[in-house]
């Protein structure tokens, strides 16, 4: 699954509060924890239940900012999977920018679900 982020199905971001100037504050542990809730959702709903989150074997995290953003990113991804032996392979890899300036962090992944 490519891309998936914090966004909700209104259009709102979860993570992210404008204030009345249009100033941005953004949170990227609950993007992240937003983005693993997605991840789970989309696996759940195209596997008819059969599959979840706990079926990733490889993901790929973008983050806009590494050195502000790595430890909050990793702290929400220690939740899903605190045992290392037990997540998926993962690479994390800072970008310059994501695709709306709400985003901090967006994840790709794949997901093996036994039939």
């Amino acid at each position: 699954m490519s891309g998936t982020s914090s966004r909700r199905g209104d259009g709102t971001w979860e993570g992210v509060k404008e204030s009345s100037d249009g100033t941005l504050s953004l949170d990227v542990k609950e993007q992240t924890a937003a983005v693993l809730r997605n991840i789970d959702t989309i696996i759940k709903g195209s596997t008819e239940g059969k599959g979840s989150i706990a079926d990733v074997v490889d993901a790929t995290v973008f983050l806009v900012n590494m050195k502000d953003d790595y430890a909050g990113m990793n702290a929400e991804w220690n939740k899903i999977w605190p045992e290392r032996a037990d997540a998926p392979a993962r690479t994390t890899v800072e970008v310059r920018a994501l695709p709306n300036p709400r985003l901090l962090v967006e994840i790709k992944c794949t997901a093996v679900v036994k039939a």
